[in-house]
Formats: structure tokens, sequence, C-alpha cells
């Protein structure tokens, strides 16, 4: 395993703008009500207060009661982040930026969303997975967003991972609106993926950019069940979409739609594995696939592909990571609805 160092708020700023991160303002909406707040200058023995804040995110989380939200001041939070408990189906804990604050908090190292922690909202934070382990966040708790967010660990390992048959099957799990790459190690290991869907159901992956990590932008193995990849620009990834299983356990009933896929470096677009048992229900329709390097969409085993187009889809500037289409794009219509990062 790669050393890996401590980021600041100021390398991170940088390293962000070299890699065409968005680091912005806190970007939450001015709805946002806090309960209690942290800051990198604060006491985990102060009250909490937007005058006396917490120091660390994992206090500032355990002070959350359903239906409260936790602000992270502008700043860098090491020792990352762990959540034992949650809120309550319609009313989750969340933890966000202080939208007053001018630039979002980045929290640094392991981001562990455990079994035991239901109905959760994490928006508008740079997770920085370094020092992570095997890969962050790690989410195997039920009724999980993560909206808005910046996520990466600078190539040195997988981003998320949802589920776990040994330590929690993460169900109704949303990724929305985020910006989730340069995961995983480089020279690639063909293990490394932005998202990994392992032992979940019903997951949302919708209007993310997910891009430059070294292997699958989404991998869906060994038991994703009911996933929806819908409106996302998935570029540069070793591969973009995986449906894969392992012996009798089959990835079913995923669906891929409205996507941009573009420009896998090691084979295709859109793919699959199956070592042995065969999935079944698996769709990709109705998406915009370009520059695969091995091809776009590999012949169909274990899913259909249906309505799908074959064409430049005309970014606004890939080099500086602006995947917005541009007028004219034969592919308008699909990928994000909303700006991710914004």
């Amino acid at each position: 395993m790669r050393a890996r160092g401590i980021v600041t708020a100021a390398t991170a700023a940088a390293a962000v703008a070299a890699v065409g991160f968005i680091v912005g303002p806190g970007g939450t909406s001015a709805a946002v009500s806090c309960t209690r707040y942290a800051s990198p200058t604060g006491s985990d023995t102060a009250a909490g207060t937007t005058t006396a804040p917490y120091r660390t995110v994992n206090k500032l989380v355990a002070s959350l009661a359903a239906g409260q939200t936790g602000c992270l001041k502008a700043g860098t939070y090491t020792g990352g982040a762990r959540f034992d408990h949650g809120g309550a189906p319609g009313s989750p804990i969340t933890l966000t930026t202080d939208p007053a604050s001018a630039s979002r908090a980045v929290v640094a190292g392991r981001f562990y969303v455990t079994d035991a922690a239901n109905d959760v909202v994490v928006s508008h934070i740079f997770i920085d997975g370094r020092g992570g382990g095997a890969g962050t966040p790690v989410v195997n708790g039920d009724r999980i967003t993560f909206q808005g967010n910046e996520v990466t660990n600078f190539n040195t390992a997988i981003c998320f991972i949802l589920g776990n048959s040994s330590f929690g099957r993460a169900r109704d799990v949303v990724l929305d609106g985020n910006r989730i790459h340069n995961c995983g190690v480089i020279p690639r290991t063909n293990m490394d993926h932005g998202v990994y869907v392992a032992a979940a159901d019903r997951t949302i992956i919708r209007n993310n950019y997910i891009y430059d990590n070294a292997d699958r932008g989404v991998q869906l193995y060994p038991d994703a069940q009911g996933t929806l990849i819908a409106n996302n620009v998935i570029d540069g990834n070793g591969e973009g979409i995986i449906f894969s299983g392992e012996g009798a356990t089959t990835s079913n009933n995923n669906v891929a739609r409205d996507n941009v896929i573009t420009n896998a470096q090691v084979r295709f677009n859109v793919e699959s594995y199956w070592p042995s048992a065969v999935g079944r229900g698996n769709v990709v329709d109705h998406n915009c696939v370009f520059g695969g390097r091995q091809g776009n969409i590999q012949s169909p085993r274990g899913f259909t592909a249906t309505n799908n187009i074959i064409a430049d889809p005309l970014y606004v500037n890939r080099t500086g990571k602006d995947f917005r289409l541009r007028t004219g794009s034969p592919c308008a219509g699909m990928g994000p609805l909303v700006i991710p990062g914004a």
C-alpha cells in the first residue's frame, strides 16, 4: 500500500484544481438549518454551537438525533467520519458544509456508514479517502444518500463500496449529483473502482460525473440487485459499467439508461463478466457511448442493449472536466439533469 499524506485545506484546494475538481462555496441550500457545528479550530468539549463548535466530525455526528443537521465550517478534518447511528425514515440525520462557509469542508480519511446507521444524508463535502483503507466511503446502512459531494482518494484505493455480505447489506442507497473520480491505484490493478456495488438492493446512481477512475466507473459485482444507473457521465475510466457475478451469485435486474459513457481506457464502455452463473434482467437502454478502447458495448451476455447511440457527445471541455454537452450534441437529453458537485 502506498504511503499517504495528510491533506490540508490549502493543499486540497491546489490538488483539486489541478485535476479539475470544483471547490467552491459550501453549495448547500439556503433552506439548511444547522443544529450543531464543528470547526477545525473548535473543541469536542464545547457546546457545538456556531460560536462554540466541536472539533471533530465524529463528535458532531454523535450529537445528532433524527431530523437534525450537523454543519462543518470550512477547513480540513482529519480522522475521517464514522456513523454508528442514523435518523428515522423520512427524518434522517444530515452532515453538510456550513452554508455560511466560503468553501466546502474537507473530510480526510476513512468515511464509514455502519450497518447500525440508517437514514443518513451526506452533502456538499469534499471527501478525501486517502488513509481510508481498501475503500472509502464504505456504506453498510440503509436509506443513505450522498448528494453534491466531491469524492476521491487521489488514485490510492476504491472509492464507494456499497454493502458487504458479512458487515451489512446496503439497501436504498442514493448517490446523486456527486463528482467521483481519481479513485484507484495507477498502474491499474483491475480491482479499484469509482463505485463498487457489492451487496446492495435498489441502489440509485444518478446525475453524477464518474471519471478518471483506474478500473470500473461502476462495478455491479457480485450481488447488486435492482440498481438504477441514470443520467450520469461516466468517462475515462478503465471500463465504464460492468455487470458481473461470482459462482452462483449474480447481479440482476439492474438498469443503465440515459447515461453518457465514454472513453474507456482499457476495455469497453459497457461490459459483463460471468465466470459461472449468468445474470438476468439487466438492461442497457438509451445511452450515448463513444471511444471505448476495445469497443463501446461488449456483445451482450447477461444484459440486453437497446436504443443506444454511438456518437461523440461533444463535451464543453473534457480536459477541464466540464462534461456539459455543447449545443447540437447528438447525446442531448442524456447525462446529468443537474451539475454534479454544485
